[in-house]
């Protein structure tokens, strides 16, 4: 239940009269939600072939601004009068004289909640996409890691610390040709740390030291042990 009081006195009016609002600028500022602030701007706009009724923004703006910008202002107040009521079911109502317009007023509310809706969902598909796009960075990261791991204990066990810098080349070729391998195994997609800790190394061993090497075959072991 909304009180007349609401849209006449208080805090919520010097809202919807502040300079911001009542000039349409600094929408950032309103507190509400970019799809309110849209609306509201549309609402407000004077160009409008048909402008809206004072009665008919005041009403709903009230409500917007109990719902967005000061959900908790009139909270217990608005639940004991519903308690009277409709317990355990939360409402807002305006009270309008007749003519005022209220299917235009209904109208304007599904259109916020519509919009709000529309825009949450979507914002909530750009924020999953977002976390999976992260995650798999991580992993990415993780399994890179893996590889330059083993194939630098290889490398610097035959060729020493500064073998990155003195064989730029290899490092390029070597990490490209382990990536291409496990990818074409299915390691990478598996995410199996060790599996691909295992690969990474028996790679690595073959292209440094040979196919036939004891590191090549002892590494080419521990794989084969791992699936078996």
């Amino acid at each position: 239940m909304c009180g007349n009081v609401l849209r006449s006195t208080g805090v919520c009016v010097r809202w919807r009269q502040s300079p911001s609002l009542a000039a349409a600028g600094e929408p950032g500022q309103w507190g509400v939600t970019p799809e309110t602030q849209r609306l509201l701007l549309h609402w407000r706009d004077a160009d409008r072939d048909r402008k809206l009724f004072l009665c008919q923004r005041e009403a709903v703006e009230t409500l917007i601004w109990l719902t967005e910008v000061e959900p908790k202002a009139y909270r217990k107040q608005i639940e004991d009068a519903n308690a009277e009521t409709n317990p355990g079911l939360y409402q807002l109502a305006c009270k309008m004289a007749t003519g005022a317009g209220k299917t235009t007023v209904m109208a304007m509310i599904i259109a916020w909640h519509a919009a709000i809706k529309a825009n949450f969902l979507a914002r909530s598909e750009k924020e999953k996409k977002d976390a999976e796009r992260a995650e798999a960075g991580k992993v990415a990261e993780a399994q890179a890691k893996e590889m330059f791991d083993q194939l630098n204990w290889y490398a610097t066990k035959k060729w020493g610390d500064n073998w990155s810098n003195a064989r730029q080349y290899d490092l390029v070729r070597f990490a490209q040709v382990i990536t291409n391998a496990l990818r074409s195994d299915g390691v990478l997609s598996s995410n199996d740390t060790h599996d691909i800790k295992l690969m990474a190394a028996a790679l690595s061993a073959k292209l440094i030291f040979g196919v036939n090497s004891a590191e090549c075959q002892a590494s080419l072991k521990k794989l084969q042990d791992r699936r078996n």
